[in-house]
């Protein structure tokens, strides 16, 4: 494990990582281990992992450890952000301030150039995530981890006998289609089926997306709206369960099973999860 100079009483810890280090004792050891001068240099050694880490999360972080381990893929890259554990909203929605904790496959930081120079580490969360949302990089694996709270629960297991049909509408940017499309592709845990409706005026436009593992449709006349879509594509759904998403969204990889094993354990008809926003503007 390597520890970026100074980086101990900054707004950010950064550690570089093999994944064998995810573990609570060398965790926990971060302040004594050996430091790097830049971030250049902590991705020129040889690190697996590269975390950012607010100092407030850093103990539920090595908590979290042999949690996180488990859920990264042995292959391909991987993003977790990391937040907070904090209550619910008792109604409506509430905003919970700024994100800028994540563990990241160091692959990915090379790819988008952070190697090549020493990025601005407060907007470097920001810098990654987007990366991903605009296709620019690709990882295996998409995940949001509270901590401390889901430190301690269960990987949901596998569920091979429920189906559920994603129903998502589309009018906007084919970019945001595409990457929701990407992900829903790499969802793990269950099958799903995929039904997208076009609402726009030249459906022939999204021909070049016609090899991703969906069914898509065209509304006519275009422009009648995402719930006159969902309630069409929802009358041709028989599966067990129907999960809404919007276009311009991205499912973590694990975000259908963790619904479904929810309303399995607790009865419930609807349930619903975090959104973590990206304000592109």
């Amino acid at each position: 494990m390597l520890r970026l100079a100074d980086s101990n009483d900054a707004h950010l810890m950064i550690l570089g990582l093999r994944l064998d280090d995810l573990t609570p004792e060398v965790l926990a050891g971060y302040r004594h281990c050996p430091t790097v001068p830049s971030f250049a240099a902590l991705l020129a050694a040889p690190v697996e992992l590269v975390a950012a880490v607010a100092p407030a999360l850093a103990a539920d972080l090595a908590a979290a450890g042999p949690r996180l381990r488990a859920e990264l893929p042995a292959s391909g890259g991987a993003l977790v952000i990391l937040v907070p554990y904090k209550p619910p909203p008792s109604e409506a929605m509430r905003g919970d301030g700024f994100v800028d904790s994540f563990l990241a496959s160091a692959p990915l930081l090379r790819a988008i150039g952070a190697a090549r120079r020493d990025p601005p580490l407060e907007t470097l969360c920001y810098r990654v995530l987007s990366a991903v949302a605009s296709g620019e990089a690709c990882v295996d694996r998409l995940l949001v981890r509270q901590l401390p709270n889901d430190a301690a629960r269960p990987v949901p297991a596998a569920i091979s006998d429920a189906r559920a049909a994603v129903i998502m509408p589309h009018r906007g940017n084919i970019r945001h289609l595409e990457t929701a499309l990407r992900y829903l592709g790499k969802s793990t845990g269950m099958p799903l089926s995929v039904r997208v409706g076009l609402d726009v005026e030249r459906p022939a436009v999204y021909r070049p997306l016609a090899g991703a593992p969906a069914e898509f449709y065209a509304a006519h006349p275009a422009g009648c709206g995402p719930y006159v879509i969902r309630q069409a594509l929802i009358n041709r759904s028989l599966e067990a369960a129907l999960v809404w998403q919007d276009s311009d969204d991205i499912p973590c990889a694990d975000r259908f099973v963790t619904l479904w094993s929810e309303i399995e354990s607790s009865g419930c008809d609807l349930a619903g999860s975090h959104e973590l926003r990206l304000n592109e503007l």
